[in-house]
């Protein structure tokens, strides 16, 4: 799944599928959804699409809400990933307010003024009922007949800003109103990537939530996939069977598959069909996958296990342990209150489905049996047993963070946008540096530019995102791109200030750690290369998580093959006395996640974690 820069038919760069994708495949789910959304439910308005990532979600999410716009009713959608960070009741009802204000269109109604006006002058109302006043009476009041069906994607983050209890309670009492008439015409979907015991804090309640969705499979004839196929083989139907039968039907794999059938060469007999597929996926997907998986599809699912807060421990051992019995066993029957099954079912390691009128789970798919085996098992439960107590070298808060900016003459240039990339890059800076100082990695970050073969000595302290302008401001794009004298500069002024630390501090305090954030849209022009660089400087470094590299490419035509191979290259750099390390990752801007979530992806990566911390050499 590590896929160069090439366009393809297929959806292989993750999110969410456009309206007009030609390889959308409808599911049962899509007809589910609809009708619940169309319904005069009387039992319940709250449904829960709840669903491994890369499942299609977001896609489903689209589409249905184009399908009741074309039926004549009213939708919102809404992504709470993409608030950043809530941290009160207050913020999250009105910014819900002002997201479903700004997609209902009712006339002569100015209803975002409306809205704060309102707020304004009711402080002395709890939230959550201004959130059900003004739903009731400014919205569902003045909409007639119409139903408004509300979506919120991402579901997940309530339980990040420990705000999902008093959440689900309150739209659980507006959809289950029968006084106000208005409020009959609500619909909540609420689609993520959680368990059902994740949303609520009493398990009892966890399962009495509202109806639930399964979004299943891909399955059928697959017609929307195979136009794609034709230009390698004469039997795209027969390739897809064996597609579907390494990828289970689950979505992401099956694009991704038939994105390397495509890149794979010719077919030139049916009757090979099956080798050929067979010998792709073992060497683009399951051999060194770590290298190999770019978009984190398969980091991702170990991330669901590894991830996690100490008071979850042992329900992820629990997970583990019942994923490997079903490696051996096959199948086991599913229990709705059960925790490690519903760990499972998130993780996608599992689907749930009907084998003679009842309900069990089973395997996914033969790719992640080769991947996630009963070695990886056992790997996964000595890692969550060792770090129960955890460790503050495994926290991303209190470090020094260097963001290094490249200057080359390319990042003119617009990629068919409007805006040049220097221009975007400064706008994703913003939000990215805003992410980093209220997550409290850092209280500055250290920002720099880079394009000549010297370093320019200016590196500014930042408090304030909107410092970055300034940056962007005093300098222009030109000239080459020449990183290793900046890089080795900041490194430098880094070492020094940890050198002022005693190693007794270090082991308590890890306020001078440091995370280096180098942002490129091309491959750099250091001779000699980055990468001797990057050895030299894990020379000076003890512990592997206490110096991170994070390289991030911006606009098109980036050499990706270039920082794959630096990336591999440099996977297990090792020190003086032979203790491996993995410093850097390489990540395109438009396919990461949040900027402090790779970070802390990089920093906890478990294969290359080593005890016995000494500090810098």
């Amino acid at each position: 799944m590590n896929q160069n820069a090439h366009k393809s038919f297929y959806q292989i760069a993750g999110g969410t599928l456009p309206l007009d994708a030609l390889t959308y495949v409808r599911r049962e789910a899509d007809d589910v959804l609809y009708r619940f959304a169309v319904s005069p439910q009387t039992h319940s308005r709250v449904c829960f699409v709840l669903a491994p990532r890369q499942t299609g979600k977001s896609s489903l999410m689209v589409r249905t809400a184009k399908a009741l716009t074309d039926a004549g009713l009213t939708s919102a959608t809404i992504n709470l990933q993409e608030w950043g960070e809530v941290k009160s009741e207050e913020a999250l009802y009105l910014s819900l307010l002002h997201s479903i204000c700004q997609q209902v269109e009712l006339p002569d109604e100015r209803l975002v003024q409306h809205l704060d006006d309102l707020w304004a002058k009711r402080q002395e109302l709890p939230p959550a009922l201004k959130f059900k006043n003004f739903i009731g009476n400014a919205i569902l009041g003045k909409e007639g007949e119409r139903k408004l069906v509300i979506f919120i994607d991402e579901v997940q983050t309530l339980v990040r800003w420990e705000l999902q209890d008093g959440f689900i309670g309150t739209i659980k009492a507006l959809a289950d109103n029968t006084h106000q008439p208005a409020l009959q015409r609500l619909t909540f979907v609420l689609l993520g990537v959680a368990k059902p015991s994740d949303l609520s804090s009493s398990s009892a309640y966890a399962l009495s939530l509202g109806e639930f969705i399964e979004i299943g499979r891909l399955g059928g004839d697959l017609e929307p996939l195979k136009q794609g196929l034709l230009g390698v083989t004469d039997e795209p139907v027969r390739v897809l069977k064996s597609v579907l039968s390494w990828t289970g039907g689950q979505p992401f794999l099956t694009q991704s598959l038939c994105d390397l059938v495509v890149h794979g060469g010719k077919i030139e007999n049916g009757s090979q069909v099956a080798d050929h597929i067979n010998k792709l996926v073992s060497d683009k997907i399951v051999k060194n996958w770590r290298a190999r998986d770019r978009l984190s599809h398969l980091q991702e699912i170990e991330n669901w296990f590894v991830r996690c807060e100490a008071s979850q421990t042992q329900e992820k051992l629990a997970a583990l342990s019942l994923y490997g019995e079903m490696l051996q066993r096959g199948s086991v029957d599913f229990e709705p209150g059960n925790i490690a099954q519903w760990d499972l079912l998130i993780s996608g390691l599992v689907v749930k489905l009907v084998r003679d009128e009842k309900e069990c789970l089973q395997l996914a798919n033969p790719i992640y049996q080769q991947v996630f085996t009963l070695n990886w098992i056992t790997a996964k439960q000595k890692f969550l047993k060792e770090n129960i107590m955890g460790s503050p070298l495994d926290d991303i808060k209190n470090r020094d963070v260097y963001i290094l900016i490249d200057q080359s003459g390319s990042m003119v240039r617009k990629d068919g946008l409007k805006q040049s990339r220097w221009k975007l890059l400064e706008e994703k800076l913003l939000g990215a540096v805003g992410e980093i100082l209220d997550k409290e990695v850092c209280q500055e970050v250290k920002v720099t530019v880079f394009n000549q073969p010297f370093y320019k000595n200016i590196l500014k302290a930042i408090n304030d995102p909107e410092q970055i302008e300034d940056i962007f401001e005093e300098n222009r794009p030109a000239s080459n791109s020449f990183v290793v004298p900046t890089l080795r500069a900041c490194f430098e002024k880094w070492l020094q200030g940890r050198e002022q630390i005693t190693a007794q501090d270090v082991e308590t305090d890890v306020a001078k750690g440091a995370f280096f954030i180098i942002y490129t849209d091309g491959q750099f022009d250091d001779d000699p290369p980055v990468e001797d660089c990057i050895k030299d400087l894990c020379a000076k470094v003890d512990d592997h998580r206490i110096f991170k590299i994070l390289i991030i490419g911006i606009g098109k035509g980036v050499n990706e093959t270039y920082f794959d191979n630096l990336d591999r290259n440099l996977f297990n750099v090792t020190d003086m006395n032979g203790k491996p390390r993995n410093v850097v990752v390489f990540e395109m801007e438009n396919e990461h996640e949040s900027i402090t979530e790779m970070m802390d992806r990089q920093l906890r990566d478990t294969d290359n974690v080593r005890k016995g911390f000494t500090g810098v050499r």
